[in-house]
């Protein structure tokens, strides 16, 4: 193996603005393969490797999870493998992220409704969104949402 052209750990970091921690977890969970180790037991990445993490970065940042990010991983892999598994992965996320927003949006609505049962010129022993928190569980406000 020719030393020159592979990266140690650090250098890997640097380009990527990842800690050591956050490679060695991906190493370990396969997004990235296993580094080859020099007789000084350093793990050396292939040049590759700082493209392999973007495409991660950039799934990651996108909210997909690793497991999810390990199948477009291996599907990118695979190129004669047609694109409609990659479509479908991304539809399924589009609608894990559309549920997200309405459970969001009902929180915000619950949130709104507690926050109109109070005008802010109470003492705090008679705030009725404190007595609403301290409230048994068989009481309800805002349309159930808790």
């Amino acid at each position: 193996m020719e030393t020159k052209t592979w990266l140690k750990i650090g250098e890997v970091a640097k380009r990527t603005g990842l800690s050591h921690d956050a490679l060695r977890f991906y190493e370990e969970r396969g997004l990235l393969p296993e580094a080859a180790r020099t007789e000084g037991k350093f793990r050396l990445f292939p040049p590759e490797t700082v493209e392999r993490l973007g495409f991660v970065q950039r799934a990651k940042n996108l909210g997909f999870s690793l497991d999810e990010i390990s199948q477009l991983l291996n599907l990118r892999q695979s190129p004669a493998t047609d694109s409609h598994q990659v479509l479908e992965l991304v539809e399924q996320h589009i609608r894990e992220v559309d549920h997200r927003i309405a459970e969001l949006a009902n929180l915000r609505q619950a949130l709104v409704q507690l926050a109109d049962t109070c005008d802010g010129s109470h003492p705090t022993s008679d705030c009725p969104i404190l007595q609403f928190f301290a409230q048994s569980e068989k009481k309800e406000c805002c349309h159930g949402t808790h």
